[in-house]
């Protein structure tokens, strides 16, 4: 068993703004980092669980979204 812990909840102060919603080829960051954690869980061939540990209702309803798939 493999579990990762994501965590999206930081305020970002340095970076001016919230590095979590700042687009990259028209999609949020954080979508990048969990799009790309989902694709490792489902490539390994041990059970891997992920949490994502944020403040925001938008991560979070994306969450569910994908849970529900």
């Amino acid at each position: 068993m493999i579990h990762i812990i994501y965590m999206a909840a930081g305020n970002s102060r340095r970076f001016g703004s919230n590095k979590l919603f700042y687009e990259i080829d028209g999609k949020p960051m954080y979508r990048h980092v969990l799009d790309r954690l989902l694709e490792i869980a489902k490539d390994r061939s041990a059970e891997t669980d992920i949490t994502v540990v944020t403040q925001y209702g938008q991560i979070m309803d994306y969450c569910n979204d994908i849970q529900d798939l």
